[in-house]
């Protein structure tokens, strides 16, 4: 989630999400984003999933079909066959820009810093790295990696503390699974986001999510189905957690029923206006 907290303006990530791959939520971790962002600077075929923007979004219609075969007994009672409810989603934007950006947007895909110490007791690891403006965020989550004993090798670390001196070294605390000394093995740290040179003031959309043509191209090259996440409160998937409305909610995978947009107004030298329409269906 460190890439997705790095990319989001307001305390909660965009409302809606779209990926080509779907990694499973475990316990303590929140649904997790593989791959790299479109428009970032990751190859080609490593970018599976588009930020969508909030900017002059309208409300997310939410419908259910309910696949089911209803019958009358006999007897007078109704009897119903249920297979399975179907989820259908209806979203718009108004007066879109057709970029997000003024200038390439410069997304950090992959941004690693040397680990100079570290200890820990099992629960609790601290680490030292090193780096310029590693822009770490409590509540994210980093890979740890280099450490010859098990468990301190982590894929998904919830950073709880930061501090960072002078700009040269960053010393956080993260949850940890392992005991005693570890010996190094060019151990480092790995987060993702946006760039330190990223320059936010340059975004035409409001929260640097995509523009007009971002979800055209999206949906020009996705024919088949792909994983649609959901930023909502709904607590039931959390199983019973009421605090953790910063995550993806819920997560499903659908296809593009219909997709239209309009060019409202045309622009100088930046960008235009563009409104667009779009149904997802559950496959």
């Amino acid at each position: 989630m460190t890439y997705i907290s790095n990319r989001q303006k307001y305390e909660r990530p965009q409302a809606m999400l779209w990926s080509e791959t779907y990694t499973t939520a475990t316990a303590g971790n929140p649904l997790a984003i593989s791959g790299f962002e479109f428009g970032s600077d990751a190859a080609a075929n490593l970018q599976t999933f588009l930020i969508l923007s909030d900017h002059n979004r309208s409300n997310i219609d939410v419908s259910t079909d309910r696949l089911q075969n209803r019958q009358r007994m006999i007897n007078g009672r109704m009897r119903s066959f249920h297979v399975a409810d179907k989820v259908k989603i209806s979203t718009s934007w108004e007066m879109l820009p057709s970029r997000r950006s003024a200038t390439y947007s410069n997304f950090r895909t992959v941004f690693d810093a040397p680990i100079t110490s570290a200890s820990g007791d099992g629960a609790i690891m601290t680490y030292v790295a090193t780096g310029t403006s590693i822009r770490l965020k409590v509540g994210e989550y980093v890979a740890i990696e280099g450490m010859s004993i098990d468990g301190y090798n982590q894929t998904n670390g919830l950073v709880l503390s930061v501090t960072e001196v002078a700009n040269t070294t960053t010393t956080f605390t993260i949850t940890g699974t392992a005991t005693g000394t570890p010996t190094y093995n060019n151990p480092k740290l790995t987060v993702t986001g946006a760039k330190t040179d990223y320059v936010s003031s340059n975004e035409y959309t409001v929260d640097g999510g995509a523009g007009g043509a971002d979800i055209l191209e999206w949906y020009e090259n996705h024919t088949g189905p792909f994983y649609v996440y959901l930023s909502y409160d709904k607590p039931q998937n959390f199983n019973g957690v009421y605090d953790r409305l910063n995550e993806y909610s819920e997560v499903i995978e659908m296809y593009v029923s219909d997709f239209s947009y309009n060019i409202v107004r045309r622009g100088g030298t930046n960008y235009d206006f563009w409104d667009i329409s779009v149904t997802l269906e559950e496959v």
